[in-house]
């Protein structure tokens, strides 16, 4: 079966997406690039791909903006990093890889951008950054990301330090500048074990993210956790503290999405309106890479701290993309094991919203099937919002994550084999390789109770 290409979500004209960068606001455009093998459906040789978009929702790709130099810091590939507005004109910041296998020799490079931001050189040639040395005690350090802070200019880079810790020490490293072209080695930010119960934080850390939100300074890190079933399981962190310039003091913790493929996000420089937008990637299973695309980019999600909590939710704008709503009702009761038909014959590209009451379990919707004719299941279950599949003996929990104050309001967006879930305080993306298939129906449900839906509304994407 050949899998659909998502129709709203950011992926390559072909072959191989992972990792946004510099996405920024300038001059009336959203710029978005990202990690691209334009060569093969898999990782490879990166270069930057850009789109571009004035809605956020509606993006043309303008091909390859940045390519590796030939004999130069980034002759192994163009790799992670942002963009910044310095001295009024966008500015990017990102790593240059040289050499073969692991680890390659990692710099920090400085690049700026024609008039319409579709190519990207090197000013200057040479890194800004060079290569760890022995003595930083750290692992590597790539994918720089630029904080403004008082009078002067901080480069935090993600790595991981060398130390006899079992579980290793995620880190973020600091240089600092007045300029953006000479740069001071500042030493450790913030690190942590991995590794023990609880929230494992992984041994290496990478594409940090050191921003203030609503008052609040986040730190946002992706883990590489080891290998499981020779398979590296990486996802995405975010800490909410303090940072005086110097050091980062956490006051909590948690993960950015409770799925199995978000990683490596980032936020958006320039927005008019002071928003903070983020990006992630959203990783393929790679049993289905092989049919012309891979990977594709998060909805945009705005940022926001309450009581300690990083939230998000979708951009404002992503509502534009859905027409009138097939369905719009404050209340529809559901008696279990009575299924309510919301639409059949649908396309696999919408949204649904509906809010539950606090004490329901196994309530939610049937989004349609995968590819073994299961029915895939999103909903609330104790206090969790969960997401699965529908065996024969019930609900096959696959990812679930603790609801907090009692929020039980869903919103689903489906877009192929790309499944968003957002709650008020969680957030739960995953994949249905090759497609969800809905033409039989989107289906709200209750499996132990007869349960009142209220505010459920359901619209498909007007492409």
């Amino acid at each position: 079966m050949i899998p659909s290409r998502p129709r709203y979500h950011v992926t390559a004209p072909t072959n191989w997406l992972n990792d946004p960068n510099a996405p920024l606001y300038w001059d009336g455009e959203y710029h978005l690039y990202y990690q691209h093998n334009p060569d093969a459906p898999v990782w490879g040789l990166m270069r930057w791909g850009h789109a571009v978009s004035t809605d956020l929702v509606h993006w043309t790709d303008r091909g390859i903006a940045m390519r590796p130099t030939p004999g130069g810091p980034d002759a192994g590939g163009c790799f992670s990093g942002n963009a910044r507005i310095v001295d009024g004109q966008p500015v990017v910041f990102y790593t240059g890889v040289t050499g073969t296998g692991y680890p390659h020799r990692q710099v920090q490079l400085r690049a700026v951008a024609d008039g319409s931001l579709d190519r990207l050189r090197l000013e200057p040639a040479t890194p800004v950054v060079p290569a760890a040395t022995p003595e930083q005690g750290t692992r590597h350090q790539r994918d720089p990301f630029l904080v403004r802070y008082a009078d002067r200019w901080i480069m935090v880079l993600g790595t991981g330090l060398r130390t006899d810790e079992p579980g290793g020490r995620g880190a973020i490293v600091a240089y600092e500048s007045t300029d953006t072209f000479e740069w001071t080695y500042r030493g450790v930010v913030y690190s942590k074990a991995g590794g023990g119960p609880g929230l494992d934080t992984g041994p290496v850390w990478e594409c940090p993210v050191l921003v203030q939100v609503d008052g609040a300074w986040v730190l946002i890190v992706s883990a590489q956790l080891p290998l499981k079933a020779g398979v590296l399981c990486p996802y995405a962190l975010w800490f909410v503290g303090d940072f005086d310039g110097e050091r980062f003091t956490p006051t909590s913790t948690g993960r950015m999405d409770a799925g199995d493929v978000f990683y490596a996000p980032t936020v958006t420089e320039g927005v008019p309106d002071g928003r903070t937008l983020l990006f992630g990637w959203l990783q393929d299973d790679r049993s289905w890479v092989a049919e012309g695309f891979a990977g594709a980019l998060s909805l945009p999600r705005e940022l926001s701290v309450v009581d300690g909590r990083l939230l998000m939710r979708p951009a404002a704008e992503v509502a534009e993309l859905f027409g009138s709503p097939i369905v719009d009702a404050d209340a529809i009761t559901v008696a279990p094991g009575v299924p309510r038909l919301l639409a059949d014959g649908v396309p696999a590209t919408y949204r649904l919203r509906f809010e539950v009451g606090s004490g329901t379990t196994h309530a939610g919707a049937v989004l349609g099937r995968d590819a073994n004719g299961a029915e895939v299941w999103v909903g609330v279950s104790g206090g969790r919002l969960v997401a699965g599949a529908v065996g024969p003996d019930g609900l096959v929990e696959r990812h679930g994550v603790d609801l907090a104050g009692g929020d039980t309001t869903v919103t689903v967006h489906v877009d192929h084999s790309i499944v968003e879930v957002f709650a008020t305080t969680a957030v739960l993306t995953f994949r249905v390789h090759p497609d969800i298939d809905s033409t039989d129906g989107v289906r709200l449900v209750a499996e132990d109770v007869t349960t009142t839906f209220r505010r459920v509304a359901f619209a498909v994407a007007a492409l």
